[in-house]
């Protein structure tokens, strides 16, 4: 049996007590089947168990009394037997207080399972050693017992911050005059405390305050750091789908965020987003999170802002998307390319093949954004069934396959290593707005081989416009589309450019292929409102999209998506017209491929 120290001094009569500097200690075992624990008023706060070894001083046959941390304690003298005399209690080092529930158990070791040495019947505050498997340690009377977390409220006087003991526990947030569940705290984490009221801790994050429950808490010596939510580089929000557990960048436990939680994401770290949690840098897996509109469409995106969110897609949805590197521009950046659905037939949709055309990048990205969050949610977007759709057919987009060139518009000359070169071929102005090319002035729709050497060109240098390069595929950014084309079988390429609201089409397709090309493009047509051009009959072509219709026999259309602006990008005003106009274009491909 396990020995259960009670410091017991003799209890002369009820409420005097005789102090004695040093007394007689006897080890003692409890005898009585309910034998009573009482304060110094005589009201009974529990019952120690029969058997359970004490430590008495100055025994006689009225009282005894156990000198306890907090205040005096005393039991029946009947209720005990003496066992031998001279024992000395051990002193332990204390950490903090608690206080008990009304009721609550104290155990022989710490678990449910384990013998029961002590049952209390009112609140009590008692001394805790240690914290050991969710059990606070007691000193009571000089030994150990174990007293659960969930039974006591640790107390706190002027303490910066509080460590969860125990188990994981519930975080609130105050709305319309209610504690909501937000998620969960994890065990053995620090938090920093900005007040306590009632049974709550209040954690505050900026302007907003969370509610954690004061038991399942104690007094921490860590100072927490706290960090208030900065607005993220690339704005993003998405929503937890499922019980989100969240952890810290080196993979220890933080706590849990529930279901339907909106996030702001902070950056993106693999296959982990990167978030604040209540004021710590905390980790989530992306493939727990959905969105509904994660992009905003309507301003100009750079190229990491693009691969960004190219990414966040692709770790959300790893199973209907595919992300890859195709290819390096001349200043070695990534040209991504995307594939939406599962279906075995595939399409490519590309946009910023020309530099100032980049708004075509937005409707890339807003097709994306669009058709993954139907195709998510299995639902009817503007009379087609994404989901059905999609999983017969792909859609590979490749949203900036001129990184380089885009950069120097939007950011000019600074924005790139090749500034100085850029500003010698714009002849020494700072003014990029008019610039179609790659950064060292090829333009890129001339760089393909459709008949390349018979193209009838003024412009024999590089230039922002209309430099055809010093031979075919001379670019990276051209030789990068050009080897995913043929690694792949398209059932056509759909390349988006900016100005003058029209459709071009033809290759010098024939009979059956040309009648199908031709319904497509007036399909399309259709949709958008824009006119298709009729047959030029050029000869010698440089375009992405006439050397893939020579290449691959396949259709190829350029869609120009804006009215006719002048050498400039197309603004910003005209973005909800244009993507009214083409919304439902992407989904009108894939099944016209499925048909075929």
């Amino acid at each position: 049996m396990r020995k259960i120290v009670l410091l017991l001094f003799l209890f002369l009569n009820i409420g005097v007590v005789s102090a004695h500097a040093e007394a007689t200690q006897y080890k003692g075992m409890v005898t009585g089947d309910q034998t009573f624990l009482k304060d110094e008023k005589g009201s009974t706060i529990g019952t120690i168990s029969k058997g359970t070894e004490v430590i008495i001083e100055v025994y006689n046959d009225t009282l005894v009394k156990l000198v306890h941390p907090e205040s005096d304690l005393f039991i029946d003298a009947v209720a005990i037997e003496i066992v031998e005399e001279t024992i000395t209690p051990e002193n332990v080092a204390t950490i903090g207080q608690v206080k008990t529930n009304s009721m609550y158990k104290l155990y022989q070791e710490p678990s449910p399972e384990s013998l029961i040495v002590f049952t209390g019947g009112v609140e009590y505050i008692f001394q805790v050693g240690n914290i050991v498997n969710g059990y606070y340690e007691i000193q009571f009377g000089g030994t150990n017992v174990y007293l659960s977390v969930e039974n006591a409220k640790a107390l706190f006087e002027d303490t910066y911050a509080f460590d969860i003991i125990g188990n994981d526990l519930p975080i609130y947030e105050w709305k319309n005059g209610e504690l909501v569940h937000k998620g969960t705290l994890a065990k053995n984490t620090a938090w920093k405390i900005e007040r306590d009221i009632a049974k709550y801790h209040i954690i505050r994050i900026g302007s907003k305050e969370y509610y954690v429950p004061i038991i399942g808490t104690f007094p921490s010596n860590k100072k927490p750091s706290v960090s208030v939510p900065k607005s993220a580089k690339y704005p993003l929000s998405l929503v937890t789908e499922r019980l989100t557990p969240v952890f810290t960048k080196d993979g220890r436990a933080l706590g849990t965020l529930n279901k339907g939680s909106l996030l702001h994401i902070k950056g993106i770290d693999g296959r982990q987003a990167i978030i604040n949690f209540y004021g710590k840098d905390a980790r989530i897996f992306f493939n727990h999170l959905v969105h509904t509109n994660a992009i905003q469409p309507k301003q100009a995106f750079s190229h990491p802002e693009t691969g960004f969110y190219l990414q966040v897609f692709a770790a959300m949805y790893p199973e209907f998307t595919e992300l890859k590197t195709i290819g390096k521009s001349v200043e070695g950046r990534d040209i991504y390319a995307l594939k939406l659905g599962k279906g075995k037939k595939e399409i490519l949709m590309d946009g910023s093949l020309h530099a100032r055309e980049h708004m075509t990048t937005n409707v890339i990205l807003e097709m994306l954004d669009t058709y993954s969050a139907n195709y998510l949610k299995n639902s009817i977007y503007e009379g087609y069934s994404p989901r059905s759709l999609l999983n017969n057919v792909s859609i590979w987009f490749i949203p900036m396959l001129n990184p380089d060139g885009v950069t120097l518009v939007q950011s000019g000359a600074n924005g790139v290593k090749n500034g100085e070169l850029s500003t010698k071929i714009n002849k020494g102005s700072t003014n990029f707005q008019a610039w179609k090319a790659n950064v060292r002035g090829v333009d890129l729709n001339d760089n393909f081989d459709s008949n390349w050497d018979k193209i009838n060109s003024t412009v024999k240098s590089p230039s922002p416009s209309g430099y055809r390069g010093p031979r075919v595929f001379s670019e990276p950014e051209s030789r990068a589309l050009r080897d995913f084309v043929l690694s792949r079988d398209f059932k056509g390429y759909y390349s988006y450019h900016s100005s003058g609201q029209i459709i071009y089409w033809f290759n010098f397709q024939k009979d059956g292929q040309a009648t199908r090309d031709i319904t497509i493009a007036r399909n399309v047509s259709s949709l958008t409102g824009y006119r298709v051009v009729p047959p030029m009959f050029v000869v010698g072509s440089g375009a992405s999209t006439d050397w893939f219709i020579k290449q691959t026999k396949m259709p190829g259309l350029v869609i120009e998506i804006s009215p006719y602006v002048g050498n400039k990008p197309v603004p910003l005003a005209n973005w909800d017209s244009v993507w009214k106009l083409n919304r439902k274009v992407g989904l009108y491909l894939a099944r016209e491929a499925n048909s075929r």
